[in-house]
């Protein structure tokens, strides 16, 4: 407006080729990737060295189980006990989750310590009845088994 003239530095730009954008994005996504990866199999090794658990057969505990910060429940569709997980969808009226025994998804909701104790009793009295059928028909079988080694009744 007052007719002064103002001069700017001269701006430069560098242009790359398409080869040159292609390997700097490589580079870039291959970093962000293995950083990923690498996290993940950390993760997975602190889990496997720290919580490893024993691997216990539902069917033959008979002692009080831990269920978690989330407590128990009893599975509607088995009856086995489990406890709640983290990745279960928790919808107003209870949680969506996993049953690690028949492995169905149910609607479950926390179970009072009497109504976990009385299904572990429930179960261990229902595998004790198994194994004592089992046991008998098993001596059912050996007995027969043994009369076809007598030549003479």
């Amino acid at each position: 407006m007052d007719g002064s003239v103002q001069t700017m530095p001269a701006v430069e730009y560098r242009f790359i080729s398409g080869a040159q954008a292609h390997q700097q994005l490589t580079r870039v996504l291959l970093w962000i990737g293995g950083a990923l990866v690498g996290t993940m199999i950390l993760v997975a090794v602190i889990q496997a060295l720290f919580f490893k658990r024993k691997k216990i057969s539902p069917r033959l505990e008979g002692g009080q189980r831990g269920y978690g910060l989330l407590g128990g429940t009893v599975c509607p569709k088995c009856g086995y006990t489990f406890p709640r997980h983290l990745w279960g969808i928790n919808l107003l009226v209870g949680r969506l989750d996993r049953c690690e025994h028949c492995g169905k998804w149910v609607m479950t909701r926390r179970a009072s310590q009497e109504e976990l104790r009385s299904a572990e009793k429930a179960v261990l009295e229902e595998v004790r009845a198994e194994e004592n059928t089992t046991l008998s028909q098993h001596d059912e079988r050996d007995l027969l088994e043994e009369t076809k080694y007598i030549d003479k009744l």
